[in-house]
Parts: structure tokens; sequence; C-alpha cells
């Protein structure tokens, strides 16, 4: 660190001073040009200004956490929104796949019905008379 500012002394039209005081005086403040040389600035921050920061500190702090709170909260309605779209879609396909079901089942049911009754008819039609005379 000495040699740094020792180097910037000596490039510079600045006044020299000696690297001890270079130590001393970079501990705790800020420089300032001034026309006999470089001195620490000596002045405090205020304590408003202090209190200020650490308000608009805690004012950001608590944005932030504010926005990552909805953002979660417009997550997890997006995200039941689109499960509950999903179950809905899934259940409409199960009620067509049922009701589909059941329209195969009624149709085989009536084409069963059909054949008995065709059956019934040639077995009505056959006269069990004409099979003894035939006999």
């Amino acid at each position: 660190m000495r040699f740094i500012k020792d180097k910037l002394c000596a490039l510079s039209s600045w006044p020299r001073v000696p690297p001890t005081q270079w130590l001393e005086d970079a501990v705790g403040g800020t420089w300032e040009w001034q026309w006999t040389g470089f001195q620490k600035d000596t002045r405090k921050p205020s304590l408003e200004s202090h209190e200020a920061e650490v308000l608009k500190q805690l004012a950001e702090k608590r944005e932030h956490e504010k926005e990552v709170l909805q953002k979660a909260i417009e997550e997890n309605n997006n995200f039941s929104k689109m499960a509950e779209e999903k179950l809905t879609h899934k259940m409409e396909a199960n009620k067509e796949n049922r009701e589909a079901q059941m329209a195969a089942k009624l149709e085989r049911l009536r084409e069963k019905d059909k054949h008995i009754e065709e059956v019934r008819k040639n077995k009505e039609s056959k006269d069990p008379a004409d099979e003894t005379e035939a006999d």
C-alpha cells in the first residue's frame, strides 16, 4: 500500500506526504485536496443521514420481500389453475370414454336382443307338427 501511494505522489504534482502520514490519514476518512496538500475529511456523517440510509435500506429490503411474496403467490395461483384445468380435462375425457363404452355395450345388447328375436321367429315359423309328419 505504501509503495503505490509513494508512486502516486512521485508521478503527480501534488505535495509529497511521508508514507507514515499516508497510513495514519488513510484510516477512517476521505481525502480532500487543499492548497496545503491532502488532509483527512474530519467531518462525521450526521446521525440523520445514517438513519435515513438505514431506513432506505430497510424499505428496499421490505419492497424486495413483498415482490418475492407476490411472485410466490402468483406462481401458486398459476399452479393451482393449471392443476384444476388438467383435472377438469381428465374428468371430461373419462366421462366421454365412459359414455362411449356405455353406448357400445347398449349397441351390443340391442344386437343380441335382435338376434334372439330372430331365432325365436325362426323357431316359431318351423312347426313342430311339420317335423313329426316328415318322420
